[in-house]
């Protein structure tokens, strides 16, 4: 199932790709390089931090209520709260990262903006 949907979105990115080919300056390695990089670093990174999250208030607060990995109400708790804000950020920090460097600075237009967040959200 996985397979198929990172297909969908390698899919949909070609898409965007040819509709912003007159436009954009970043090339399709570049996007490809995104796609990864969402799902191979930011992702995990998230997942991560989330994990950490969830931790650390079930030791603040001293609650424990485990189920299999995750205790069972935090994360329910976490998943309307806190959570949505760190996947949007997380899948966003690559993206102002690379608007950061000085060498990309003043490259990057919007149609490359756009390709290249598209793609980080759809590795995501």
């Amino acid at each position: 199932m996985v397979a198929i949907l990172l297909l969908a979105h390698a899919w949909a990115l070609m898409q965007i790709a040819l509709l912003t080919a007159p436009w954009r300056t970043v090339g399709i390695r570049t996007i490809a390089l995104a796609f990864c990089a969402g799902f191979g670093v930011a992702a995990p990174l998230v997942l991560f931090i989330q994990w950490a999250w969830v931790n650390a208030y079930q030791d603040i607060t001293g609650t424990w209520s485990f189920v299999a990995f995750f205790p069972g109400q935090i994360v329910e708790t976490a998943g309307y709260t806190v959570d949505p804000f760190l996947e949007e950020i997380g899948k966003l920090l690559p993206l102002i990262l690379l608007m950061i460097l000085p060498r990309t600075k003043y490259r990057l237009g919007l149609s490359d903006s756009l390709i290249i967040g598209a793609a980080l959200g759809a590795g995501f």
